[in-house]
């Protein structure tokens, strides 16, 4: 057997035990939880990386797509539209406090600033990593290290802040939890071909994360359009990707990374807690100004990623549709308004530091 499926083959193994023990004693996210945490501690311990197929990711995040989509009707759509100020607001003030945290994460640890507040803002691991590629002057290091310790401390602690500080009440509809309903093949093919191709149309786009917004649009759509509900998927497929997702955020651990948090690990960890708890505080005054639940409003302000945050609001029966369109508010926001931003106030300070560098050149 190939190497690869071999390491595959044991993160998957490693996962499912894990997966099984959380579930045993009734940790929030069992599967994608115990997946992370076992990858990741077996990266470290072992000092290798594992594997897992691309196309399996891509998959996974199909699916989920398709989850988060399915939660759209008429009635959800409407409502994510009214809610267009507040997610204006809410994303502001995040990234504002994002920002604020990477400035003072690279002040205490004596970081590049800009690498510092690139790492800092959650507009996504992979995407964050490529447009650190892009640009000049930019450590990436630091930003995937920042980023990967922002991503790690929201999925780990905000399920548990859900599930066991915030009481949930049954807030929205849930498409993608049984409900006893039997859905024909054609209607679930019917689906997945809107699955399909919103994908292909968001690629073709260049939609961010188009592998996962491209479904979740697509079936969107055609929930709205036609008025009707797109069938639950089985409960066995859900548990498969979790697994799948795990895996994937735990691949991101690394055995070098620990001298980045000896470094400033405790600044950067302090720093993803205090955006946690801001934006915990901001679920809480959007509670107080619209008819949102605590679980939705603070899930669809937590800085993580569509599909982590459309997982946990699955368990504790949150509003899917808001939750999915206020995380994809910010994430198109981010992207497409603030990531250029970012390039042209990173490329003035790249030829502020030329220009000072030539002027103390005797």
């Amino acid at each position: 057997m190939d190497e690869k499926w071999k390491s595959f083959l044991t993160a998957l193994g490693l996962s499912i035990l894990a997966g099984l023990l959380f579930n045993s004693l009734h940790v929030p996210l069992p599967w994608l939880l115990g997946s992370l945490l076992a990858v990741s501690a077996g990266q470290i311990v072992a000092k290798t990386s594992f594997y897992m197929p691309r196309w399996l990711f891509t998959a996974a995040l199909l699916i989920l797509g398709y989850m988060l989509g399915a939660a759209f009707t008429k009635e959800a759509a409407v409502q994510v539209v009214r809610h267009f100020p507040f997610m204006l607001a809410g994303t502001i003030l995040t990234l504002a406090i994002s920002i604020g945290l990477g400035l003072v994460t690279a002040r205490s640890a004596k970081l590049d600033l800009e690498s510092a507040v690139l790492g800092s803002v959650p507009g996504g691991l992979a995407q964050m990593l490529v447009i650190s590629r892009e640009m000049k002057g930019i450590n990436q290091t630091i930003v995937v290290f920042l980023q990967v310790i922002r991503l790690l401390s929201v999925v780990l602690l905000v399920p548990f802040l859900t599930v066991y500080g915030i009481e949930s009440s049954h807030e929205g509809s849930q498409a993608l939890l049984p409900t006893g309903e039997n859905a024909g093949l054609l209607r679930y093919m019917g689906y997945i071909l809107a699955a399909l191709l919103g994908y292909i149309a968001a690629k073709q786009a260049k939609l961010p994360n188009s592998i996962l917004t491209g479904p979740l649009i697509g079936v969107a759509l055609v929930s709205i359009v036609g008025g009707g509900h797109a069938p639950e998927l089985p409960p066995l497929v859900i548990v498969l990707s979790q697994i799948v997702m795990g895996i994937n955020l735990g691949l991101n651990v690394h055995p070098q990374m620990l001298g980045n948090i000896r470094k400033f690990g405790l600044v950067s960890i302090g720093g993803s807690v205090l955006l946690v708890v801001a934006s915990l505080l901001i679920a809480l005054a959007l509670v107080s100004v619209t008819s949102m639940g605590l679980a939705t409003a603070f899930l669809g302000m937590a800085p993580g990623g569509i599909a982590e945050m459309g997982l946990t609001a699955a368990v504790v029966k949150a509003d899917l549709s808001m939750v999915s369109g206020y995380q994809l508010f910010r994430l198109l926001f981010i992207l497409f308004i603030v990531v250029p931003l970012l390039q042209r106030w990173i490329k003035k300070r790249q030829k502020q530091k030329i220009r000072a560098g030539i002027a103390r050149t005797p």
